[in-house]
């Protein structure tokens, strides 16, 4: 004899049960969305102040090395001053060197800082009986906003210190991030 039971015994999932369910993964997914997008922005607000930092740092280092190397801040050329060391330029006069890098008597390079654009660049003048430097224009550093030379001299044709402000910027989703970073610089036997 066989016993019919009148209770059902299904092991189903209810409707109720699938839609919450669903409800809870849909707000977990915006969350982690949400931190992803964060985190992402955070990075990438990050990576520009890195940027700018080293661009910055590489500007600084050059400037410094090449103020060391100088004999003075001058003017370019020195008889009739068409670029002036001042706020916003430095001219550095430099001893001549030969392709063995020894110094070449009587014989001046000159090194001019200058912003062109948003470019920091460096033009270097070499005298013609010169040979270890090539004259030119390259690149010091990109993303400056500004850069100021001050001297601890009033007139800088007799400073023994050269002081750089440099003010880098970069936009970032439509917001100029901004830094600054200030250093001296010492001359050559001053």
């Amino acid at each position: 004899m066989a016993f019919i039971s009148s209770k059902k015994t299904t092991t189903g999932v209810t409707l109720t049960e699938t839609l919450i369910t669903i409800g809870i993964l849909a707000i977990l997914s915006t969350a982690t969305y949400a931190i992803i997008i964060t985190a992402y922005n955070v990075v990438g607000e990050q990576q520009v102040y890195l940027d700018l930092q080293q661009e910055g740092a590489t500007a600084m280092r050059e400037i410094t090395k090449q103020t060391n190397l100088a004999l003075n801040v001058t003017n370019y050329p020195e008889v009739t001053p068409t670029q002036s060391s001042g706020p916003s330029k430095l001219v550095l006069k430099v001893n001549s060197v030969d392709v063995n890098n020894n110094t070449v008597a009587d014989k001046y390079d000159y090194f001019i800082f200058y912003l062109d654009g948003t470019t920091l660049k460096l033009l270097i003048d070499a005298d013609p009986a010169s040979t270890g430097r090539a004259d030119g224009t390259r690149v010091v550093a990109n993303f400056v906003k500004k850069i100021i030379f001050r001297y601890n001299k009033v007139n800088p044709t007799q400073a023994s210190v050269v002081y750089v402000t440099e003010i880098m910027t970069k936009k970032y989703k439509g917001l100029e991030k901004e830094i600054i970073s200030q250093s001296s610089a010492y001359l050559r036997n001053k």
